[in-house]
């Protein structure tokens, strides 16, 4: 009962919190500050629709798939960290001995995990520049 009205009160609350409105306004000024701070032939190569196009639809899906992906990453790490505190206080409260390869793989993981995710950020960049430079 509990956690279903900390949901629905989070629910109800979220409409008053502005944070997508917020950062629509930001992300939508900046795309516009960097447009006008361009040269004046480099803004005539800009067609006026893609403009606007980026500042309404484009800005509106990076919003709703940002925050989501943030949600995402937030449960994940939570999950990661409980794992952890229970991997450390489990032999006090079980009065077991200390599991070496755990510490050892506990540490060595977020390390590797930040290794996997560089190297994939590399390859998506790449792939993404390779396949605006064809267009």
């Amino acid at each position: 009962f509990v956690p279903v009205l900390f949901l629905h009160v989070a629910d109800y609350f979220k409409q008053f919190w502005r944070i997508s409105g917020t950062a629509r306004l930001c992300l939508s000024s900046g795309l516009a500050n960097a447009f006008m701070t361009h040269e004046q032939r480099a803004q005539g190569q800009i067609d006026a629709g893609d403009l606007a196009s980026a500042m309404t639809t484009d800005v509106e899906t990076l919003i709703k798939v940002g925050f989501t992906n943030v949600l995402t990453v937030a449960d994940q790490l939570g999950k990661i960290l409980l794992s952890m505190v229970f991997q450390l206080g489990a032999h006090y409260r079980y009065d077991s001995q200390w599991s070496y390869v755990t510490l050892v793989l506990m540490a060595a993981f977020p390390v590797l995990m930040a290794i996997t995710v560089y190297v994939r950020l590399r390859i998506t960049l790449a792939a993404l520049r390779l396949s605006l430079d064809m267009q």
